[in-house]
């Protein structure tokens, strides 16, 4: 959760949807601005930025999704690269995969009961970022820098770690997002 004092909006970081690359972005845009801003509560879910933030109902709130195959495989990749010994039990990645399927990129922008009931008022694709500096530079009032990718795992196909059962699992428990985005495999 990123949000500025006196707050003017509430960004809600989900995990492995480019938050890095735009928390850099909000970090400069508040630096040249003298904004005094909240970094503190990192990947901080929307149901507790609600509670956490009084002026929640009167600041514009927003995060991003990703592809949600694409978003495992990354989920994955980084997990194996940034806590290998935490991970062994998961040998492969259709391992990892049913072990945190509990786990979508809308459980961070949802009721806590019910994370398909969006809390915030604006979802973007993460794939769409290159185009959104346009629309950002016209909100912040200023140039919008959201071109540089800063916590970039490897460049992978993420189709390739799929197969029809893996497949279907991500399916059904992304259909949310699946449909939110439009997304296909």
């Amino acid at each position: 959760m990123i949000y500025f004092n006196p707050p003017e909006f509430c960004y809600i970081r989900v995990p492995k949807t480019g938050s890095t690359t735009f928390v850099r972005a909000i970090e400069k845009w508040g630096k040249r601005n003298h904004k005094q801003g909240n970094y503190t509560l990192n990947h901080t879910r929307a149901y507790n930025a609600k509670d956490r933030l009084p002026e929640w109902d009167h600041v514009w709130t927003f995060g991003f999704i990703r592809n949600p195959w694409a978003w495992y495989v990354s989920f994955y990749n980084h997990s194996m690269r940034d806590e290998p010994k935490k991970q062994r039990s998961h040998h492969s990645f259709q391992t990892y995969l049913q072990d945190s399927l509990e786990i979508s990129p809308l459980l961070w922008l949802g009721e806590k009961e019910d994370n398909t009931q969006i809390l915030v008022d604006t979802v973007y694709k993460t794939e769409d970022i290159p185009k959104l500096g346009e629309k950002f530079t016209r909100v912040f009032g200023e140039e919008f820098e959201l071109d540089i990718q800063l916590n970039a795992g490897p460049k992978v196909n993420y189709r390739d770690y799929y197969d029809d059962e893996t497949k279907r699992l991500v399916e059904r428990r992304c259909a949310a997002e699946i449909e939110l985005g439009k997304y296909l495999f």
